[in-house]
């Protein structure tokens, strides 16, 4: 389960911007999970939660923003959020396409308590 690196990597990078904000006390981290980046929201809430424990994030909530996938076609420009079984452009039926959202991960933002 490589939810729990990631939540590692994630409490480094909160812990580490808390204390340059000189806060004493994480209240809330806000990520963005996209539908392909691999990561599966609940078992890095689980990981995070874990993690955690004894650090500046301890308790803190974890919000996480799951952006849809959103694909740009190619042949005609149209953007579009594919259908569940097929990411053919619904304007123009091509399948050359770029995906423009959705393997998003990111900490965007965290609330501290000074």
């Amino acid at each position: 389960m490589h939810e729990f690196s990631i939540a590692t990597r994630l409490l480094e990078l909160v812990e580490e911007q808390a204390r340059r904000a000189g806060a004493r006390r994480v209240a809330s981290v806000k990520v963005v999970v996209g539908k392909l980046s691999g990561v599966v929201p609940e078992l890095l809430r689980e990981a995070f939660e874990f993690c955690s424990k004894g650090t500046l994030a301890e308790g803190a909530e974890l919000v996480i923003e799951e952006p849809p996938l959103r694909c740009r076609c190619r042949a005609c420009g149209a953007e579009y959020e594919p259908e569940a079984f097929s990411l053919k452009c619904p304007n123009c039926g091509a399948a050359d396409f770029e995906i423009t959202s959705g393997r998003e991960l990111l900490l965007e933002s965290l609330e501290v308590e000074a």
